[in-house]
């Protein structure tokens, strides 16, 4: 089964690319953070390879892009980025730490956000 015809892989990859420059990094170090060679990335922003589905996640987070905007150039509204950035940060703070201590930490948010006038 085809996800993505032709045309569309190609416009996806010129997405990458431009948000790839636009953050800094070389076409090396962007390698690197997927764990592709540089050939692919070449590959993936000429839009000769599609970008395996695995990657996209690596990519949204890396570039700080929706995957909308990824796969359909639907840029988000302002406030949809802004709670994606939030829950970004929340994700990386939330890394380290283990299950028992997130519980507590989610707890004492819905404590906060019930004592919060309606």
């Amino acid at each position: 089964m085809k996800y993505f015809d032709a045309e569309q892989i190609k416009i996806m990859g010129e997405r990458i690319k431009n948000a790839r420059i636009k953050s800094g990094l070389t076409q090396r170090e962007f390698a690197d953070e997927l764990g592709v060679t540089s050939e692919m990335v070449i590959r993936i922003e000429k839009g000769k390879s599609a970008c395996k589905t695995d990657h996209i996640f690596v990519l949204c987070q890396l570039f700080n892009i929706s995957s909308d905007y990824l796969l359909s150039g639907k840029k988000l509204q302002k406030e949809e980025i802004a709670n994606s950035k939030l829950d970004n940060m929340i994700d990386n703070l939330l890394l380290d730490v283990d299950e028992f201590e997130k519980d507590k930490i989610f707890r004492i948010i819905q404590l906060m956000l019930e004592k919060q006038p309606s």
